[in-house]
Formats: C-alpha cells, structure tokens, sequence
C-alpha cells in the first residue's frame, strides 16, 4: 500500500510541475545562445523511449553519456551500438564500452557521430549549385571512469574531446560530465544528479569564403564566434512501486535544467516482464513539439556468453515528424 500511495505522489508531482514551472520561464532570454546541439540528442533507445528520464537506471554501455555514476551497475562489462535516421537526411549513431576491472570500478570508451552525405555549394549567382559540394558531422569522442564508493552510493566522470564540422571549418572543444546516485533501501527508490557538457567554448580552426559586410564580393576569414556547449544540470528519482519475480514497475520523474533553454520535467514508467520484454513511455512537459508520448520496447536474451539486449523507441515531433531509434547492447562478457 506504501508503494502505491508513493507511485501516486509522484505523478501528482510530476502533473503538477507541469501547470506550475518549478523555476520562472527564462526560456525568451537563453533560447540559441548555445551552439552543438547534437549533445542533446538522446543516445539509446531506452533513453529516448523515457523520454530522457533513466538518469537513475543506465545500465548498459550508454550510461556514460546519460549519467557515468551509473556505469559501476553494468554486470562485468557492455557493448553498446546505437543508430538513428535523424532529420533532414543526417545520422545520429553511437559506439561505447565499459570495461570493469573490479566490481567497484568502471572505465569507459565511447563515440557519438551526427553527420549529413555531402550538400551542394550554392551561391546568389548559383542558386542550383557551383558543382562544388561540402559535408556537416559532429563527434565526440569520450573516456569514462566510475566508482562505486558504498553499496548505496557512485560517482562517474566523463571526459570528452567534441568537434563540429562544417565545410573547411572545425569547432573544437573538451566538455565533462559528472554524476551520482544514491539507491535508498526502499521500493528500489534512486536518486540521481548529473551535470553534463560543462567545459569550455568550441574555438574555430580552419577558414572559409564568406559574403563581406558591405556585400560586395566576398572575403576570407578565419576568426568566428566561439561556440558555448548545451551545459544541462539534471536531478532525477525513479522508485518500483511493483516488483515480484515476474514483473516491474519503474517510475521516473526528472527535472531538467539546461543553460539556453527552459525548465522541463520528464515523467516516464516502465514495465518490465521476467526481465525480458520492457515496455517504455515517456513525456517531457516542456517540449513543445511533442504531441504523443515517446514509446519503446525491449528484449533481453541469454546468449550463454552474454546478455544481449535490444532497444527501440518511437519519438514523434509535431512539425519534423517521428524519429527511430535501435540500440543493440551485449553484457556480462568477459575479456
């Protein structure tokens, strides 16, 4: 009874975050004063599913790019492989491993790629393009490493060399993100914080053939605007307020802080059948361009040498559409 009367204050709270910002609505004042937004990108289909709320449950390889605290619960160690066909004919994929050496230490490696097929160079004088043609990708490149310091509490950081391309020109940068969690003995309750891509401005390197301010012809520069990164603080909970041998019940609820945006609350619950198929859905109260609930599924399986799990979730975007995603994780392998 205990449980279910602590399920329901959670959506309570949740629903009511939703009516009441938790903090005033800055968003007019930050919205597009950060720049390499692919780091917003959900990385698993678990994630994007939960609509980016398992700050808490990341178990797998990917937990190093949601919260690193988290990568001491992965069983000895994970392969994570993620891929999306973002908008506008980009890719969204990503590639990480956790390796633990001891029970209470993990360490990590891991990739993250947005890019485009190459796009024709187009001009005033050559609207239909110069017969040139250039590329966009983003990546990221990042080293993991995590503790478990009590049976109840971890801490991870994350490490990352990030750099945003577009035609001749590079934005480089090295970000950090920090995390912990705390597991409370009751209902499976967790607690989480992670503040993530904290670091310095991307600076240019490279040049480029640019219109000049007068608008006459054009000119060569090789000095641009620093870029700021998407720097988020995250508090999250998750509590099973059902949980038997055949099955569980997961709810989430977690607020989100990002520096160029407004507050949002994510709410999420996720069922769980003898640990082998999952449900998931989710919500983010401050998305405007969502109009349904994120959706997905998943399968874990024993291969006799690891656990392989498969992910996939549905996120439909009111004007840009839906988007898929499949995740594809091996775990409890050793090397």
């Amino acid at each position: 009874m205990t449980r279910v009367l602590l399920f329901l204050l959670l959506m309570v709270i949740s629903l009511n975050a939703k009516a009441q910002p938790l903090f005033p609505n800055l968003g007019g004042q930050r919205t597009g004063i950060s720049g390499l937004q692919f780091l917003k990108i959900p990385i698993s289909a678990e994630q994007a599913a939960l609509a980016g709320a398992n700050t808490t449950t990341a178990s797998d390889a990917s937990a190093m790019f949601i919260n690193p605290a988290t990568a001491v619960e992965v069983e000895r160690n994970s392969l994570s492989f993620s891929y999306s066909p973002w908008f506008a004919e980009l890719a969204h994929s990503s590639a990480s491993m956790v390796y633990k050496p001891t029970s209470d230490w993990a360490v990590g490696l891991g990739f993250i790629a947005l890019n485009t097929p190459n796009m024709p160079v187009t001009t005033e004088l050559n609207p239909d393009g110069t017969g040139e043609t250039f590329a966009y990708g983003d990546i990221s490149a990042s080293l993991l490493l995590a503790r478990r310091l009590t049976t109840q509490f971890s801490f991870g950081v994350t490490a990352s060399f990030v750099q945003q391309t577009i035609a001749s020109l590079q934005f480089r940068t090295y970000l950090i993100d920090a995390g912990v969690c705390y597991k409370i003995p009751f209902a499976g309750m967790r607690l989480a914080a992670v503040f993530q891509h904290f670091g310095g401005s991307a600076s240019t390197k490279g040049r480029a053939e640019v219109v000049s301010p007068s608008l006459n012809g054009t000119e060569i520069r090789d000095s641009f605007d620093d870029i700021d990164p998407p720097t988020f603080f995250r508090l999250a909970v998750s509590i099973d307020p059902i949980s038997t041998p055949t099955q569980k019940l997961t709810v989430f609820a977690q607020l989100n802080h990002p520096n160029d945006n407004v507050e949002t609350v994510s709410i999420a619950l996720e069922y769980a059948w003898r640990q082998l198929l999952f449900l998931r859905t989710g919500y983010n109260t401050g998305r405007e361009e969502q109009t349904f609930p994120d959706l997905g599924a998943g399968l874990r399986y024993n291969i006799g040498f690891a656990l392989l799990r498969l992910d996939y979730a549905f996120v439909n975007f009111k004007t840009l559409g839906a988007t898929h995603r499949l995740t594809l994780s091996l775990g409890g392998f050793n090397l």
